[in-house]
């Protein structure tokens, strides 16, 4: 009589539970995951949030997403008691039939009082271990849903795949785009279309073009973020699509716009294409960065920590840690995006004899709106709807 009580509680609710209340936990994470990027948000653009005085909007923002939040919550918390209602039902279903079955054996003269009062306060007690199932259950709902979250992450495919004999392709000393097009969204126009330029040896290759041209594009394909669409990019004359990711990375370095700092020290900062560069190499790459004098008038100097300090450096600054980061690491090709753009005149003349001098034997891309950044190199491409004009 007890055993489908007891296959009812500890097999059939949890497993209603689960998949009753799974959307009920993926939304109520993914609510929560909304008001904590709103905060991060709001405190990294706090300055333009006063300046633009766009304060109580944003705070009526977080307002209309907390009122979402604590929606998704009610649903979680009423999946939850009804959940947890459930067994104790059964339980005393359990004693009822307890009793029936009693009476019935009292009838046919099998009857034992003492036996039934015995058994129906251990059918209680027994069942206490199952009530803890099915409290695990529901309080594993947001576990499972971030833990589904972080899953679907995992399980997100690349969007290149490594080959499978990788070759080397030694020292870089040419590139070659042939026939390049790329679009980033099947249903979107190209971003490039039929590229084609070659640079080798020790050149300074400037990139020139309009916002969109697909300057910027160039480097994220000769780092393998993506694959060509049509065309192949050429490496040494070996197909780029042959090469492992890995030692594109060691081999070309770039410099971005904007400069990220991880939490940590300057000096870590500097070092994160190197971590195993030495403090005497750290603060040469900073003296070729122009970054020696700033860092040593900072009280902790190289080991100043950047948790807070990170705002409050200028764009020239976080700029300059950027391009001590790339001398650090001493690559083979060496992409500049912009690297003059939060620099003024003087700062960037001396970048520039910098890039010069230190990488002589190198092969650089420059890619800048600014004729006076590409004025130093031996030529310059200029994009215009991706295609050279």
């Amino acid at each position: 009589v007890l055993l489908p009580v007891y296959v009812l509680i500890s097999i059939v609710i949890p497993l209603l539970a689960i998949s009753s209340g799974r959307s009920l936990g993926m939304r109520y994470r993914r609510e929560l995951a909304g008001v904590k990027t709103q905060i991060l948000e709001s405190v990294y653009g706090i300055r333009d949030i006063q300046i633009f005085s766009y304060g109580a909007e944003r705070l009526s923002e977080i307002d209309r997403q907390n009122d979402r939040i604590n929606k998704a919550s009610h649903g979680l918390l009423m999946h939850r008691q009804i959940v947890s209602t459930l067994p104790t039902f059964f339980v005393y279903a359990a004693r009822v039939l307890i009793i029936w079955a009693a009476v019935r054996l009292t009838a046919q003269g099998q009857g034992q009082p003492i036996g039934t009062v015995v058994l129906s306060a251990m059918a209680g007690a027994s069942f206490s271990s199952t009530f803890s199932l099915t409290q695990v259950v529901t309080n594993l709902l947001e576990a499972f849903a971030a833990a589904e979250r972080l899953f679907l992450l995992e399980d997100e495919k690349s969007k290149v795949a490594e080959p499978r004999d990788p070759v080397s392709p030694g020292k870089i000393r040419s590139l070659e785009f042939r026939d390049v097009s790329f679009s980033y969204d099947s249903q979107g126009g190209s971003i490039l279309s039929g590229l084609s330029f070659s640079c080798e040896g020790s050149e300074r290759i400037g990139i020139q073009g309009e916002s969109g041209a697909g300057k910027s594009t160039i480097f994220r394909l000769l780092l393998r973020f993506w694959d060509p669409d049509d065309g192949e990019i050429l490496i040494n004359g070996i197909p780029i699509s042959s090469i492992a990711t890995e030692e594109l990375y060691r081999r070309i370095a770039v410099l971005e716009q904007d400069t990220f700092l991880i939490d940590g020290t300057l000096a870590e900062n500097i070092a994160l294409g190197r971590p195993e560069a030495s403090r005497e190499e750290i603060m040469e790459a900073a003296k070729r960065a122009g970054l020696h004098e700033f860092i040593m008038s900072l009280p902790g100097g190289y080991d100043t920590p950047m948790g807070q300090m990170s705002q409050r450096l200028s764009g020239g600054e976080r700029q300059r840690v950027g391009i001590a980061r790339v001398m650090l690491k001493d690559p083979d090709v060496v992409i500049m995006d912009e690297p003059t753009s939060s620099l003024d005149v003087l700062h960037e003349k001396e970048l520039l004899d910098t890039v010069k001098k230190v990488y002589a034997d190198k092969l650089v891309l420059i890619i800048s709106h600014r004729a006076s950044t590409l004025s130093g190199c031996d030529r310059t491409i200029r994009l215009e709807k991706g295609r050279i004009r």
